[in-house]
């Protein structure tokens, strides 16, 4: 007998079906970020809609002029971790930056200082980033680490 036949097991991925009915598949490529495995139980994620054509340049700017102002929260304490990855399938989304720290409370502290620092006194690192990805989705996750 195959799994797929099992009653129970067909009985769940018809409610599983019923519950869930669509769902987005993406897969990623880290292009950059902190080195070494230190994450914190509280993740930020945000998920740019990027202009395709330009994407390119947007990497560019996040490692040049980002990537330091990452690097310093990171070694400040400010965050854990961070990661830069780009679309290879998927939807809408080209690219998502992600940010880890100690807890919901101190990350989100952090982001307001980040967007601060990317964006803020007229910063054209910033503009032409927004320019280039200029919509974005949010979402704050809890860290589940498995164990075997």
């Amino acid at each position: 007998m195959q799994a797929d036949d099992d009653p129970k097991t067909e009985k769940l991925a018809k409610e599983f079906s019923a519950i869930c009915r669509s769902h987005q598949d993406y897969i990623w490529e880290r292009l950059s970020g902190s080195s070494g495995d230190t994450r914190g139980t509280a993740l930020f994620s945000v998920y740019y809609v990027c202009d395709e054509t330009r994407e390119k340049r947007a990497d560019e700017i996040f490692e040049k002029d980002f990537a330091p102002i990452f690097d310093k929260f990171v070694a400040d304490g400010k965050i854990t971790n961070l990661g830069w990855n780009s679309h290879w399938v998927g939807g809408k989304y080209r690219r998502l930056q992600t940010v880890s720290g100690m807890n919901h409370k101190s990350l989100l502290a952090a982001r307001g200082e980040l967007i601060t620092a990317m964006y803020g006194d007229d910063n054209e690192a910033g503009k032409e980033f927004t320019s280039i990805c200029g919509s974005h989705k949010d979402c704050m996750w809890d860290m589940q680490l498995a164990t075997p």
